[in-house]
């Protein structure tokens, strides 16, 4: 799910906004203008190419505007029928989707994904029941990875039926319901199941079933749209994916105005011109928090393809109220989408720019601001939930050696922890007494630079201790870390330590995932086995947590946590959809 971090970028709007103090009531003309002449501003000083915008508000599209360019080299201006790839906003229509054939009896959620898809096998390591239900693949806490490497950004993927034979080839990477795992290769599946049970393709379905009912005409599954955004880097052109392997977690293309016409069907409770497209029943399930149930707290929120925030509003007399917002933002590189809606003000909003790194001008968070302080002089910012009085680790239970995937590091005294993060030096200062860290980096390795509105947590739940990461203006609390142990590297996995070359891979225009030209390397460090991707533009480290001579799992509570490292018969290595051969000397 694309997370993003709003403390900075809401300082900014405030900040920005000051000047757009309401003394008298404004016209809808006044306060679109202020719109624009904000956006403007931040297109410039962002050095955004182009952008999308469009606010509905009481059930009409009160404002819909492009800003720079869609085709920069052919000087056509961004529009609100600009289409761009809306990346993992996909995965709200597929969630809609399968709801809808719930509500007609073709599925049941409760069940088992493999139920409709029996050829799945992937096995669990964790007495789980490995049941993988369609409910949680929904909302992300099913334990299935989150992406199989190969093929996952190629320019002519491979189809589900290979990234189902990847799958049986690996291992659930929790028990479900133990953490908020975010999953692309399970809404892929959820794109198989849809198929499967209505007879239709994903994209035919999505055509008939929404985008017709919705009026939503320039929406679909294609990148061949005659009005389609270019996708720019840095101010150059890039070419998008044509194809995507997973359709069902990112494969939409559309406009503003199209996912205006979705999100105001969703604030209606799922009616759109007197036709109910969903059940409010099915819509409120969508929007209900099912994160609650996971073994570790979480100050998230997510539904079923459907992040929840709570909205805190201060009107200018100070008076604060929290109102439940509902979005989900989406980035298939170099595109960015984002929607946000709040029912009880019957407001919603949706966001595309096609350029890399477009900051808070591809927040949808950003767009309400702006609109909430315009029109209704009312300023806005999200609250979340961290576990603040889980203080109950030791200073035994802090001793021990971690690993947070990228890095690994022991704690001999639980007072000052050092510790390397993508090669920086870090230090760890206990604050009082507690189990709470202050985060120092060192740059370039002597410049202290302390952390500001951070701090590291450890934390005991159930006897195993982990490490959270708490953003303490907004009480945000993320897993990045567990307490484990350093085991025997047996011979076994001492012969693998070596570089090795990729047997296959499927190329991509995409330089941070294009393995085919990637250096792979097994080496042991700090104690464990230590794993190595590096494509031309990033690097993808894994610290190694051995289950036996033959499997081994990437450890740490990152997106790619619990990967299955297996040693082939033939010798070469097994990951995430790669063989690696051993490189002849």
């Amino acid at each position: 799910m694309n997370k993003i971090k709003l403390t900075i970028s809401s300082l900014l709007i405030f900040y920005t906004l000051s000047i757009f103090a309401q003394t008298s009531p404004k016209s809808q003309s006044e306060i679109n203008a202020e719109i624009d002449e904000y956006y403007k501003e931040l297109m410039d000083d962002l050095d955004i190419i182009g952008a999308s915008i469009a606010i509905i508000e009481n059930g009409k599209i009160v404002h819909a505007q492009g800003y720079g360019f869609a085709d920069l080299e052919n000087q056509i201006k961004a529009s609100p029928e600009t289409v761009y790839p809306i990346g993992s906003t996909t995965k709200t229509l597929t969630a809609f989707a399968i709801m809808q054939l719930y509500e007609k009896g073709l599925l049941d959620i409760n069940e088992s994904i493999k139920k409709y898809i029996p050829e799945l096998t992937i096995d669990s390591r964790f007495n789980d029941g490995n049941k993988i239900y369609i409910k949680d693949i929904l909302s992300h806490t099913s334990g299935l990875p989150s992406d199989v490497f190969n093929g996952m950004a190629a320019q002519n993927p491979p189809d589900m039926n290979w990234l189902i034979e990847q799958l049986n080839q690996q291992t659930t990477i929790t028990p479900y319901h133990t953490i908020d795992a975010y999953s692309n290769v399970g809404y892929g599946l959820l794109g198989v199941l849809i198929e499967r049970v209505s007879g239709m393709s994903y994209g035919e379905y999505l055509e008939a079933e929404i985008f017709k009912k919705l009026n939503m005409n320039d929406s679909s599954i294609s990148t061949t749209h005659p009005n389609i955004s270019k996708g720019y880097i840095k101010g150059k052109e890039m070419q998008e994916i044509s194809a995507k392997r997973e359709k069902a977690a990112g494969a939409v293309t559309s406009s503003v105005l199209d996912m205006a016409q979705y999100v105001n069907m969703l604030i209606n409770d799922g009616e759109h011109d007197g036709e109910q497209i969903l059940s409010s029943k099915h819509i409120t399930a969508i929007e209900t928090n099912h994160l609650q149930q996971m073994a570790l707290t979480y100050s998230e929120q997510y539904g079923y393809g459907m992040s929840i925030f709570e909205a805190v509003f201060t009107d200018k007399n100070g008076q604060e109220t929290t109102i439940p917002m509902y979005g989900h933002s989406g980035y298939s590189p170099p595109f960015h989408a984002d929607i946000r809606y709040i029912p009880s003000m019957n407001l919603g909003v949706v966001v595309m720019v096609n350029t890399k790194d477009a900051s808070i001008i591809r927040s949808a968070g950003t767009l309400i601001s702006a609109y909430l302080e315009v029109a209704k002089d009312k300023e806005y910012r999200l609250r979340f939930q961290s576990d603040l009085d889980d203080n109950s680790c030791s200073e035994t239970d802090i001793l021990g050696v971690y690993n947070m995937g990228m890095s690994v590091f022991d704690v001999k005294n639980p007072n000052k922890i050092k510790l390397k993060v993508d090669g920086t030096k870090v230090v760890l200062k206990r604050i009082e007494q507690t189990s709470d860290y202050s985060i120092t980096a060192k740059l370039l390795g002597v410049i202290p630079i302390k952390a500001k509105g951070v701090i590291f947590r450890f934390k005991n739940r159930a006897g195993n201790i982990y490490i959270a990461q708490i953003d303490t203006d907004l009480d945000r609390e993320e897993y990045v870390g567990a307490k484990t142990t350093r085991q025997a590297i047996s011979s076994a996995w001492q012969n693998t330590i070596g570089s090795y070359d990729i047997v296959e891979s499927f190329k991509s225009s995409i330089p941070e995932f294009d393995f085919s030209s990637a250096n792979v390397t097994m080496k042991e460090e700090k104690g464990f086995l230590y794993l190595e991707i590096k494509t031309p533009k990033q690097t993808f480290p894994f610290y190694l947590n051995i289950d036996s001579d033959k499997v081994a799992y990437a450890g740490g509570m990152s997106r790619h946590m619990g990967y299955l490292v297996r040693i082939l018969d033939n010798g070469n290595l097994y990951f995430s959809g790669f063989e690696f051969q051993k490189t002849k000397s």
